[in-house]
């Protein structure tokens, strides 16, 4: 589906060539706003916070209007440049930072992150600037071992993320390369890469954040990459180190059991399942397995931020047993997109790419915790699948900020609310738009 249509010679011209002053301004206004709000606004000063995203979007969606004739040098360049800019920005919107800080030093020190939680670790007096501002002090560790091994090369115990950044910002840059060359062998418009690169989702929460979700995109999109050229070994070797950064991507491998020969889909597994038996062991001791699932599992069972099947179907639960908590509910909700899955994984109409992409949109709907940076990978897949949804989330789903509204940490449901009121109507709007474009291709046939 092009929603935009591509620019005439004359108009390529006058966007590309007479008025370069007219590009520039607006690339130093999308970065400078980007940069105001990472320095200078805090999560708790909602309101400020939220007209700068909005604006902040307005700015990428002109850009995107605009230059939809736009050479593959100049976005390699500016979005080269827009990362660049934010080098120096503070990590001040996520204290994750002070947690990746802390496993990096446990491995550097030749120590399991897995083994002991930081509230029961004799460093917490040693490593006093990571502990005093890190979160979930009482948890183990639920991160794998790909960015166990970066957090120790790149960590230190200030916080100070510059080493790591500049490693996000080279990662970064692999995703735009991998998408812009997958949309390519799709035969897509050249702008799509745009709605990835110069996101402020992706500005904001990937580089300016330091979110994982990057790392994990990257080893995602280069497996798609080893997918479209017939390369197993390489499929298996991306999609062993995607699931060794952040799990999920496990669930790639049964994607493509009926998506390719299934001689290759063995042979892909094993290497898949051998680089995370190569990874994992180092930082496996007996009891630590058991401890990191444990995390894992309660993150995804206790905590609740910025739900919306979840809290809808808990309300309701809750309503009819009013001593009811919300595990079951997930527990209800996982079993379902189970199901969905399954179905996708012995389906074969579908693409890798649009399986992919709804796979995990179905588990972000499902999920009870939907952070903003969840969204960044499935960006990415919305792109490859050619649906455009996930693009009108991105700037919704800052409203799950209000759960920071003047230090209250609380969610406002109107926020909450609205944002995927708003995202169902986008879904309605797309779901709408690509059946008459169907039924009128239908039309055309029978005429």
């Amino acid at each position: 589906m092009r929603l935009l249509q591509p620019l005439d010679e004359s108009q390529a011209k006058w966007y590309g060539t007479e008025h370069i002053v007219y590009k520039t301004l607006l690339y130093l206004l999308l970065i400078g706003v980007i940069r105001y709000l990472m320095q200078l606004v805090p999560r708790e000063n909602f309101g400020f916070l939220i007209m700068g995203i909005t604006f902040s979007f307005f700015v990428f969606g002109l850009l995107i209007w605009s230059f939809r004739s736009i050479s593959w040098k100049e976005i390699l360049l500016v979005s080269c440049l827009m990362r660049l800019s934010l080098i120096d920005v503070p990590v001040q919107w996520s204290d994750d930072i002070y947690r990746f800080f802390w496993d990096g030093m446990k491995v550097r020190h030749l120590e399991s992150p897995y083994q002991m939680t930081p509230s029961e670790d004799e460093r917490r007096t040693e490593w006093e600037a990571l502990y005093s501002q890190m979160n979930s002090v009482s948890f183990f560790s639920p991160y794998p071992p790909v960015l166990q091994y970066i957090w120790a090369l790149t960590g230190n115990t200030t916080g100070n993320p510059i080493f790591l950044r500049l490693l996000w910002i080279a990662v970064d840059m692999g995703c735009i390369y991998l998408l812009h060359r997958l949309l390519a062998r799709a035969q897509r418009a050249r702008w799509h890469v745009l709605c990835y690169a110069w996101n402020p989702l992706v500005l904001i929460e990937g580089i300016g954040q330091l979110h994982p979700e990057v790392l994990m995109l990257f080893f995602v999109l280069l497996g798609l990459w080893c997918f479209e050229n017939h390369w197993n070994f390489g499929l298996g070797l991306s999609i062993g180190l995607a699931i060794c950064t952040k799990l999920w991507p496990v669930l790639i491998l049964p994607l493509l059991i009926n998506r390719m020969p299934r001689a290759d889909w063995i042979r892909t597994s094993t290497i898949a399942l051998g680089v995370c038996i190569v990874l994992f062991v180092p930082l496996l001791r007996p009891s630590a397995l058991s401890g990191m699932a444990s995390s894992f599992l309660l993150y995804y069972q206790s905590f609740e931020f910025n739900a919306s099947l979840y809290y809808v179907i808990k309300g309701i639960y809750s309503w009819m047993v009013p001593e009811s908590g919300g595990a079951m509910v997930s527990r209800w909700l996982g079993v379902a997109w189970l199901v969905f899955v399954a179905r996708l994984i012995w389906g074969r109409q579908l693409t890798l790419p649009v399986a992919l992409y709804c796979t995990f949109f179905v588990l972000a709907l499902t999920s009870a915790v939907v952070h903003p940076w969840y969204l960044i990978p499935l960006l990415a897949y919305g792109l490859l699948a050619n649906r455009f949804a996930i693009l009108f989330w991105s700037p919704l789903v800052f409203m799950s900020y209000s759960h920071y509204a003047n230090g209250q940490f609380q969610e406002e449901a109107a926020w909450i609310a609205a944002e995927y009121l708003l995202l169902a109507a986008f879904l309605w709007a797309e779901w709408k738009l690509r059946t008459d474009m169907t039924l009128g291709e239908a039309e055309r046939i029978k005429e």
